[in-house]
């Protein structure tokens, strides 16, 4: 049985009402720049994955709302019968509904990231999952009010483990082991603050930890959701994280614009000469160089319809990737793999008599990076 009282009488009354003020403004003013840098994408494909962050801030933002209503100024007494319930109170009914808005936020932000990319099982597991245990909740919310901690308990459930799991494949993407270790560690420190936050204002605790435990409960959800935030915004698209299905072909050019490799990622109905492509692209090079009055070894990208070329000149030898789309993923991982080339190859290269089977052992290394 809960002892703590509501609504809230206590000489923290104040202090903690402020705090929560402040973290329910922010929550909606962090939704905001989420809305404000989706409209504001300047590439040929939009990217939603920030309207699911938007959301999911958004359901923040509406949660904390409502408990302020329901648990400041909102009477407590359980009356019988409450509007269409046996018995409930009007706590009760603020507080469920500010629950259920920052699930149905919760569940726009999990459709969003899974229609972009598979999280742990197939697409939309956690997104099919999610809808049934909302349903489950509305089921018990509508037959009694005050009986909703099981299925509140789940939805959070199961989104913290698709949370966690979005971290890991987000993380795993990164470009480097150093990344990766540091978007996931902030990440998960973020969340788990989070988390000790909100365990620290639900009721089941307040009994315990009075007032001050949900004025430090408040605090850290709010440091924890500018942590987040801040993560958040320096996530590339997560169509950009899978910037392998993008590439269509790669090619290993001498200087003269002799074709030393290629490897094609796609399947093709035409056998295009190796040759020409690549006399066509070491020209397209040299213009670049020219209008551009830059040094011979560096990156450069050319957009033409649907179809991105991305080009890195290094000392010897020039690589060229053929994809659908710009990528700052593939420019990356492109000089990573011609300067590797350029190491292993350079005593051959400078003698090299027109042979290509000898670069064939570079198929390998091309697979471990460029095959998903």
């Amino acid at each position: 049985m809960l002892l703590f009282t509501f609504p809230i009488d206590d000489p923290l009354r104040f202090p903690a009402l402020v705090i929560e003020w402040i973290l329910a403004f922010i929550c909606f003013e962090l939704g905001f720049v989420f809305v404000v840098k989706y409209r504001r994408q300047q590439v040929s494909k939009v990217y939603k994955q920030e309207l699911g962050y938007a959301c999911l801030f958004f359901g923040f933002s509406c949660l904390w709302f409502c408990f302020i209503a329901g648990d400041y100024f909102a009477p407590a007494a359980t009356t019988s019968p409450f509007l269409i319930w046996a018995r409930g109170s009007p706590r009760d009914l603020v507080t469920d509904a500010g629950f259920f808005a920052l699930m149905t936020g919760a569940f726009i932000f999990i459709v969003l990231v899974e229609r972009h990319q598979a999280v742990l099982f197939k697409r939309f597991v956690f997104s099919t999952a999610f809808a049934g245990s909302m349903a489950y909740y509305t089921i018990m919310f509508f037959m009694d009010i005050e009986n909703t901690d099981l299925p509140n308990g789940l939805l959070v459930a199961v989104f913290s483990v698709f949370f966690l799991a979005f971290l890991l494949d987000i993380s795993k993407r990164m470009k480097t082991r150093r990344a990766i270790t540091t978007t996931f560690s902030l990440f998960l420190v973020s969340f788990m603050a989070l988390a000790c936050g909100y365990a620290l204002t639900i009721d089941a605790l307040l009994d315990v930890t009075g007032i001050a435990g949900r004025t430090l409960g408040s605090l850290l959800q709010l440091g924890s959701f500018v942590a987040v935030t801040i993560q958040f915004l320096r996530l590339p698209p997560f169509a950009m994280l899978d910037w392998h299905k993008q590439v269509e072909d790669l090619y290993v050019i001498d200087k003269a614009g002799v074709c030393m490799f290629q490897r094609s990622f796609t399947a093709k109905s035409k056998t295009v000469d190796n040759n020409l492509v690549s006399s066509a692209i070491s020209t397209i090079n040299y213009m670049i160089k020219e209008m551009t009055a830059t040094a011979d070894q560096g990156l450069s990208i050319i957009k033409k319809g649907d179809k991105a070329i991305t080009i890195f000149s290094s000392e010897l030898v020039n690589g060229v990737i053929i994809s659908k789309d710009e990528n700052y993923l593939i420019s990356y991982n492109l000089k990573n793999f011609i300067q590797t080339f350029e190491a292993i190859y350079r005593g051959v290269i400078s003698t090299w008599n027109g042979d290509t089977k000898v670069f064939e052992p570079a198929g390998a290394m091309v697979d471990k990076i460029f095959s998903s």
